[in-house]
C-alpha cells in the first residue's frame, strides 16, 4: 500500500486539485493522510467532500510548524511506500502513482525520483525541471549544498523502511528538502529517476514559505552554516573551501540590502564573482 502524506496549512484551492488527481489514479491500493496545521476549518470542510478516498484527517490542536507537520503525516502512515505531496502539488496524470510504484517494486529500489513540471502561480505557465544526473548527485551529495538539482519533495517516493530512518530536520526551512536528500543518500544509494514529469508543483504562490526566504539572506546564511557542519567531516578541503565561498556569496548579498547605492553595487558584484567560482567548482566536481 502507498501512503500519500499531505501536510496542509490554510490552503484549499490547490489542495482540492491534489485530491482530485489522487481520486483519478489508476493505482488504488493507497491511503491518504492529511496532517493539518491550519488556523481555520477550511481544510476540514474540504476533506468532508472526499468520502470516496481512504482518507485520514489529522487536525493538529497545536500548530506543529513546518517541517514537523511533514514528519507527522509520515509518522502516521501505514503503507510500505511513502509518497509525500504538499498541498500545492498534484499528479500530472492518472498513471503517475502507478509509475512510481512499478519503478520501486519491479526493480527493487529503495527510492525513486521523477522530473517535475513547475507551474507559475501567476501565469499558469509550466516549465520542466529535469534531474539531469541523479547518480552524480548520489555519489557526490555535497553538491546539494550549492544547488537543489533534484526539486521539490513531491518528486520522491520511497520505501517506508527507509523513511523511518530519517526525517525532515526541524531546524531547516530554506534547505529542508536538500538536507533530507543528503540524509537519504547517507542511508541508501539504491534509487533511480523516472525520466519524465510525474508531479506538478506550484511556484511563486503567495502562501509558499519559500517566498519569505528568497531575500532572507540571514536565514540562508544560518542554514548554510548548519548544513556545512553536517557535511564538513565528509568532504575534501577543496569542497569545504567552495562551501565557504558559497556562504560568503550570500553574506555579500545580505550586505547589499542595507548599503548605499555604490556599496550595494560593489557587494552585488562581489557576490556575482563568487557565484561564478562556485559554478566552476560544480563543473569540475
Amino acid at each position: 500500500m502507498v501512503s500519500i502524506c499531505i501536510p496542509a496549512y490554510n490552503e484549499v484551492a490547490y489542495l482540492g486539485k491534489l485530491l482530485n488527481t489522487i481520486s483519478e489514479q489508476t493505482f488504488e491500493n493507497l491511503e491518504v493522510l492529511i496532517s493539518d496545521d491550519s488556523t481555520n476549518n477550511k481544510v476540514a470542510q474540504l476533506v468532508d467532500g472526499y468520502s470516496n478516498l481512504p482518507l485520514t484527517y489529522l487536525s493538529n490542536v497545536l500548530s506543529l510548524g513546518s517541517p514537523i507537520n511533514w514528519n507527522n503525516a509520515i509518522a502516521n502512515a501505514k503503507g510500505d511506500i511513502i509518497k509525500i505531496m504538499h498541498h500545492d502539488d498534484r499528479f500530472v496524470n492518472k498513471d503517475c502513482l502507478q509509475q512510481f510504484v512499478t519503478t520501486l517494486e519491479s526493480l527493487h529500489y529503495n527510492f525513486v525520483f521523477s522530473n517535475t513540471l513547475v507551474e507559475d502561480a501567476n501565469t499558469f505557465n509550466l516549465r520542466l525541471h529535469r534531474i539531469k544526473n541523479l547518480q552524480k548527485i548520489i555519489n557526490n551529495p555535497e553538491r546539494l549544498f550549492f544547488i537543489n538539482e533534484i526539486g521539490a519533495p513531491s518528486c520522491l517516493a520511497l520505501k517506508t523502511s527507509i523513511a523511518t530512518q530519517i526525517n525532515y530536520r526541524p531546524e531547516f526551512v530554506w534547505l529542508v528538502d536538500v538536507v533530507y536528500y543528503y540524509d537519504l543518500f547517507s542511508v541508501t544509494q539504491n534509487g533511480t529517476c523516472v525520466n519524465k514529469p510525474l508531479v506538478i508543483t506550484a511556484d511563486k504562490a503567495a502562501h509558499q514559505i519559500t517566498n519569505n526566504c528568497i531575500l532572507n539572506y540571514k536565514l540562508q546564511i544560518h542554514e548554510l552554516l548548519l548544513f556545512y557542519n553536517i557535511i564538513k567531516n565528509n568532504v575534501s578541503t577543496f569542497t569545504k573551501l567552495a562551501m565557504r565561498i558559497k556562504i560568503r556569496q550570500i553574506k555579500y548579498l545580505d550586505k547589499s540590502l542595507n548599503s548605499s547605492v555604490i556599496f550595494s553595487l560593489i557587494y552585488k558584484i562581489k557576490a556575482f564573482v563568487l557565484k561564478r567560482i562556485v559554478k566552476f567548482y560544480l563543473l569540475l566536481h
